[in-house]
């Protein structure tokens, strides 16, 4: 592994723990105005996912790595619908602009993670079930 891939990783890895930082900063008590601050967790959330997708680590030539999926996955999963819906539909109209191939399935996959996401916080908090 190169120097510039190692270098690539850690700084996803760094805005990945920004993610935990603003997860312990919001407050514990309920919020005077929750969906006004569920929209700036959404924003500062999405700001993450583009600083991501602004540094991949590229492997080869036209295939690239980034945590992104991680990112819009954990949004789903502890911050809620409305935080995670911003930061895809930030991230998904950066995809867009980003270009390249396969913009559709750009947009699906980073709409599945945020999906995921939700779904296991509805199942972690029992508002889902799973029968098996």
């Amino acid at each position: 592994m190169n120097s510039e891939a190692v270098v690539g990783l850690i700084h996803n890895t760094a805005l990945l723990l920004g993610l935990a930082v603003i997860y312990d900063n919001l407050p514990d008590r309920k919020p005077a105005n929750p969906r006004f601050m569920q929209l700036m967790t959404g924003l500062a959330l999405g700001l993450i996912g583009l600083a991501v997708m602004f540094t991949p680590w590229e492997f080869s030539p036209g295939i690239v790595f980034d945590t992104r999926s991680i990112l819009l996955s954990l949004t789903g999963l502890f911050f809620g619908a409305i935080p995670a819906l911003v930061a895809v539909v930030m991230t998904a109209v950066l995809r867009l602009f980003q270009g390249g191939q396969g913009p559709g399935r750009g947009w699906l996959s980073l709409s599945l993670r945020g999906f995921w996401g939700l779904s296991g916080g509805a199942i972690a908090l029992g508002n889902g079930r799973l029968t098996g």
